[in-house]
């Protein structure tokens, strides 16, 4: 059974959902390299990042620096990192 969640980030509204039991939420992206994004999070700080698909090596660094940071500053800077003219953020 899956539950909505609703974060209101600097960035604007995002829906993820989460799985009831579980602590991950999980984010399907569109127009990246990577499918879907999993996360934690806990009173804003990111606890874990895992990335479904994509460059491996780019992932892995990104959730090592977003891991243990407060949620508002990595959308802050990250946001508006272009990927190839896509309107999309590589990171």
């Amino acid at each position: 059974m899956l539950t909505h969640v609703s974060y209101g980030g600097c960035a604007g509204q995002h829906i993820f959902y989460k799985k009831r039991g579980d602590k991950m939420y999980s984010y399907k992206t569109k127009g990246t390299c990577s499918r879907e994004i999993q996360f934690d999070i806990e009173n804003d700080i990111i606890k874990e990042v895992h990335f479904v698909g994509g460059c491996m090596g780019n992932t892995t660094g990104v959730s090592r620096l977003v891991k243990g940071r407060n949620i508002d500053e990595v959308i802050d800077t990250l946001k508006g990192i272009d990927c190839g003219g896509r309107g999309t953020s590589c990171p």
